[in-house]
């Protein structure tokens, strides 16, 4: 076929950049008075005619003209994806849903399914590496990580990253995780919030690529007040310097301020929404929310009867 490029020349008209916006207001847009397409001639080297372009005084940058193509996306063959109990990776409608109320998982897993040379560290009850296929050998103990099935940081671990495409005869296993080659390493979150930290801190230290705090921390079991502990945001904070990426469920109180959730810089902090792209009600919001995601109904693998729908943010984090 016959090339196109696309150059930009130097010198152009200021009025040209001035754009009117419906509200009336007059902003400066980019400048592209003198960008221009060029064909070529059939057999013409585009290499060298962009070399020589670029070489010119005239002629601010000059560059072959591309294609936009759409991602193909990818759709598993793990049969709770497409038996369409995964709707908050693939929401179709099914179950009165609303059609692409999810987190459109298909259409990133065609640019990347995740990488084995990734991990992250998810500071929760527990997992249980060893008897489960979703996870098959990557899983591993962080120093005072444990083991645990059919627990909340099981839960956790499959929705972000249960392996895909392993449909196993005989096997109550078979959904796809966000990130289906990461490996996890597991730290043990304890009710003693002094423990729990020693855990966050070492964690940190792992230096992984991202770290999952699925919980709250609170006065007592009972009272449910949220309490904020500077140990635990000083820890963080720390994280935060050493380049950790830390993901927090906002908690499910609403109208109540959780941590966390809410410590601000360095804590992307991620809320609840239902298969119709509503807030889910019994979440907890306020300005510290960056993002929501699926949280209501959320299929998962429970390692006592094999799936298990869960609502709550801690959900919606991974």
């Amino acid at each position: 076929g016959v090339d196109s490029l696309t150059v930009a020349f130097r010198g152009f008209d200021l009025a040209d950049t001035l754009v009117t916006l419906p509200s009336g207001e007059r902003v400066d847009a980019p400048n592209q008075s003198l960008i221009y397409t060029l064909s070529l001639e059939s057999g013409a080297n585009a290499d060298s005619v962009i070399a020589l372009l670029n070489a010119s005084s005239d002629v601010v940058y000059a560059e072959l003209n591309g294609v936009t193509m759409p991602l193909a996306a990818q759709y598993p063959t793990d049969p709770q994806f497409r038996a369409g109990n995964q709707w908050g990776a693939w929401n179709y409608g099914q179950s009165g849903g609303t059609p692409n109320a999810d987190t459109n998982l298909p259409e990133a897993w065609g640019v990347t399914t995740g990488s084995a040379a990734r991990y992250v560290a998810i500071v929760d009850e527990g997992i249980d590496g060893n008897s489960t296929a979703e996870f098959s050998g990557r899983v591993a103990l962080g120093s005072d990580g444990w083991d645990g099935s059919a627990t909340h940081g099981f839960n956790v671990a499959c929705i972000m990253a249960a392996n895909a495409n392993n449909v196993i005869s005989g096997s109550p296993f078979g959904m796809a995780g966000v990130n289906w080659s990461a490996q996890i390493v597991s730290f043990n979150r304890s009710d003693d919030i002094t423990k729990t930290v020693s855990s966050v801190f070492k964690a940190a230290n792992s230096r992984p690529d991202a770290m999952n705090l699925s919980w709250g921390v609170f006065k007592d079991k009972t009272d449910g007040i949220p309490l904020y502990s500077a140990t635990l945001r000083n820890t963080l904070a720390g994280a935060y310097i050493k380049n950790v990426p830390v993901v927090a469920s906002s908690g499910n109180s609403p109208g109540v301020t959780e941590y966390p959730a809410a410590f601000g810089i360095g804590i992307i902090t991620v809320g609840g929404s239902d298969h119709n792209d509503q807030w889910y009600t019994g979440g907890s919001y306020g300005p510290h929310l960056d993002v929501v995601a699926p949280a209501v109904n959320v299929r998962t693998c429970d390692g006592s009867s094999g799936f298990a729908d869960v609502t709550g943010t801690s959900f919606a984090a991974p």
